[in-house]
């Protein structure tokens, strides 16, 4: 099971650093953390699409969940849960109106990884 969702993972970011190219002439960037404690790793996510969408990923059934907090350029925050837990397939959420992420990070639980940048 984690080798598809490792495929599907980079297969979504592909297809939109791609879709950025060809509607903007610019490629669209994209960042992923993953979220791991000794040798487990408990969820991944980030900012895709230029930071106008979230993801989140839950990597373990352990009853957790994952979500992925940002900051974003208005001076709000924001966040995305994995909605099926473990299960196939990941939260994903646009930002409101023209916001965009400026730092992430991936948590489940108390646990989570430092502030990173979004671009």
């Amino acid at each position: 099971m984690r080798a598809s969702r490792t495929v599907q993972r980079m297969s979504v970011l592909a297809a939109v650093a791609a879709l950025g190219v060809v509607a903007t002439g610019q490629p669209a960037w994209a960042v992923e953390q993953t979220l791991k404690i000794g040798k487990y790793v408990f969820a991944h996510g980030g900012v895709i699409n230029s930071g106008y969408t979230l993801y989140a990923c839950d990597d373990r059934a352990n009853g957790v969940g994952a979500v992925t907090e940002v900051r974003l350029n208005t001076g709000y925050t924001d966040n995305v849960r994995d909605p099926n837990g473990s299960a196939s397939g990941c939260g994903q959420k646009n930002t409101s109106g023209s916001s965009y992420a400026l730092q992430y990070r991936v948590c489940s639980g108390e646990a989570c990884t430092g502030w990173a940048r979004a671009y």
